[in-house]
């Protein structure tokens, strides 16, 4: 079976037009081979460039922790370099769970907030070593993503068989948010506000579960870190929340998307 990009609904994989929206289906064949090949390109190429972005921030970070045996900085550096080598290698292991789901790399480097903050503790306590890895950063990831975003949304909504706009006629929508699972992590108690008025509060492996209406801004907020998602009515959207610990941001990364 196939599914509608309109609607998001179940159709006949012979189907030209969806009988629950009306909807045409746009045909397989040489043009489907063509956005498949576009598909596996982007996807290569960005786990390429993250993978070589994880083996630069090994080496500033390796660096760090050795001058920081020496230094009078030592405990800042150990820290600093620290945090640098366990975000280089949380990257690696990206690299292999990507090409498999390629999914979530939009809200992953969207946000600045985090990348700027990264830059200035890096340049304050690395120089320019440390400022080279924030470079390469923002101008090969973040900047190939965003300039590729709406082929990247595309492919996530292949991936998930589903739309990313609301069903037409639908009145409400479904959110589970799963909160941090990453090792190591103590407390990471997050709050959630929906359009702005506190909904409850989530900690680390637990489940928080809210039925949504039209123009609902779904937003966590760890301290002073904070993230957003515009949810989707007719969808039931599982998001998982997650600590970036370079740079002390947080993030929602969508698990699943299916018709509600």
């Amino acid at each position: 079976m196939n599914f509608c990009s309109k609607c998001g609904k179940e159709v006949h994989e012979d189907a030209v037009i969806c009988v629950h929206c009306g909807c045409s289906i746009a045909p397989m064949g040489a043009q489907g081979t063509q956005v498949e090949a576009k598909s596996n390109s982007l996807v290569e190429t960005i786990t390429q460039r993250i993978r070589i972005n994880a083996i630069i921030w090994i080496v500033i970070a390796s660096l760090q922790l050795l001058i920081g045996l020496f230094s009078w900085e030592w405990l800042v550096l150990l820290i600093v370099g620290g945090l640098n080598l366990y975000s280089a290698l949380d990257d690696l292991k990206y690299c292999k769970s990507f090409p498999e789901k390629p999914v979530g790399i939009v809200n992953k480097v969207k946000p600045l907030t985090g990348d700027i903050i990264t830059l200035i503790y890096n340049l304050v306590f690395g120089g320019i070593i440390g400022v080279a890895g924030s470079i390469y950063y923002l101008i090969a990831v973040r900047g190939y993503v965003m300039e590729n975003e709406k082929a990247f949304l595309a492919l996530e909504e292949e991936t998930f068989g589903v739309p990313f706009e609301d069903i037409a006629g639908a009145t409400e929508g479904k959110v589970v948010i799963h909160g941090f699972n990453q090792k190591f992590l103590l407390g990471g108690t997050v709050k959630i506000f929906v359009n702005g008025n506190h909904y409850g509060d989530i900690k680390k492996g637990e489940k928080l579960e809210m039925n949504v209406s039209q123009n609902s801004t779904v937003t966590a907020q760890c301290g002073y870190a904070k993230c957003s998602y515009e949810a989707k009515l007719g969808r039931i959207q599982e998001l998982q929340l997650v600590y970036e610990r370079q740079s002390g941001s947080i993030q929602f990364q969508i698990v699943s998307l299916t018709a509600l």
